[in-house]
């Protein structure tokens, strides 16, 4: 662990608990709001793995966990508009992430 490593491990957190304050209110009587608070609980753990990671593969992993659980969080509501949500969050972040590969490469 490295002082970056240590702040965006702090950054994120603090940011993710404003983020989880904010979200009970908001989804408070969601039909999806157990499936959504799992998501929003994982990503924080995903990306405090992914900063800090010292290989290629945990950087990896982090990320793409990252990515999916930001896809199924559009997608938690149970209506047609919340499912092309989360097919856009997808597609965006393969190309965002199709990219980036691409201009490190």
């Amino acid at each position: 662990m490295d002082p970056l490593s240590i702040t965006m491990a702090l950054f994120v957190t603090g940011v993710s608990t404003a983020i989880h304050m904010y979200s009970v209110g908001y989804m408070h009587g969601d039909p999806g709001f157990d499936r959504f608070f799992v998501y929003l609980n994982l990503f924080p753990v995903l990306d405090d793995r992914a900063h800090p990671g010292g290989q290629l593969l945990v950087l990896f992993l982090g990320w793409e966990g990252v990515g999916f659980c930001s896809t199924v969080w559009s997608g938690s509501g149970s209506n047609a508009r919340s499912r092309r949500r989360s097919q856009k969050a997808f597609v965006t972040n393969r190309v965002g992430d199709s990219a980036s590969f691409l201009r490190c490469s």
